[in-house]
């Protein structure tokens, strides 16, 4: 079952920057996996699967837009936090 991108992003707001790399860089890897084995035929074999192959890769890639503005937001943090500014 995929969750709401609202739900999937709430549990990384507290998240630091760093952190939220990681999960971005985790949920690449999940998406690249999922392309992989789509394209090999795994995924569309005419097995009946619950998210459909089609639903499951836009919620992935929801997950990845929502991600991504959420790290931007943390970068901008940064940038303009007074330790982050170099002289």
């Amino acid at each position: 079952m995929m969750i709401p991108k609202e739900m999937y992003i709430a549990d990384f707001r507290d998240y630091s920057y760093a952190e939220l790399i990681k999960v971005r860089n985790s949920l690449l890897k999940d998406i690249a996996d999922f392309e992989h084995e789509f394209n090999d035929g795994l995924s569309g074999d005419g097995m009946l699967t619950s998210p459909s192959p089609e639903v499951m890769y836009q919620m992935y890639n929801e997950y990845l837009i929502a991600l991504t503005k959420l790290i931007n937001k943390k970068f901008n943090a940064l940038v303009n936090d007074d330790e982050f500014v170099k002289d």
